[in-house]
């Protein structure tokens, strides 16, 4: 511990060595006020762990931020996965009706080939029957196509239902769209 400094005894010992009274009072209150500024090894320890301590809290605080964004990051992931998963049943759907517009295909391929077997007696009835065979095709499978496309939209309105509206340019989640209201009787009251 520092002890305080005794300008009394440094008065007496400067005159003892001989230094006269006005240099050795003048020199005492030199020392004196040089002292006053100094600071002690106990303060300095002292303001240090106050100042470092404010650090560490700080830090502690932007760990538990960043946790928190982990967490966040984590959740947006498993949502990301799950609608996935989603798209991939989506397009098993969608590869099962290619099977089925194959299977198709092959049916008209071989009508085409009993068409043909049957040797129409006139090229004029052929081609007429060939005509109407391939807009019926074109009509079924616009048809076909009309539908899944539906059946495709309907599934993105149901999955942006289900999972909200994307997330905006800012990186920060736009406020849910409100449903309209209902319609409400008027109430006699």
């Amino acid at each position: 511990m520092q002890q305080a400094f005794d300008s009394l005894d440094a008065y007496r010992r400067l005159e003892e060595s001989g230094m006269p009274e006005p240099q050795a009072g003048a020199t005492v209150e030199v020392v004196k006020d040089a002292m006053q500024d100094l600071v002690t090894k106990q303060f300095f320890t002292t303001e240090l762990d106050r100042r470092f301590g404010a650090s560490d809290s700080r830090l502690d605080t932007m760990d538990s931020r960043l946790d928190t964004m982990d967490g966040r990051l984590d959740a947006m992931n498993s949502r990301l996965d799950a609608m996935d998963r989603r798209f991939d049943a989506m397009d098993g759907r969608l590869d099962a009706m290619d099977r089925r517009f194959d299977a198709m295909d092959g049916r008209f391929t071989e009508m085409d080939e009993k068409f043909t077997e049957l040797k129409i007696d006139t090229t004029r009835d052929f081609a007429s029957l060939r005509v109407e065979v391939a807009n019926s095709h074109k009509l079924l499978m616009a048809t076909m196509l009309g539908t899944a496309l539906a059946m495709i939209a309907v599934q993105l309105a149901i999955l942006t239902i289900l999972l909200g509206p994307p997330a905006d340019r800012d990186g920060q989640d736009q406020e849910p769209a409100t449903p309209p209201a209902l319609h409400q009787p008027d109430t006699i009251q």
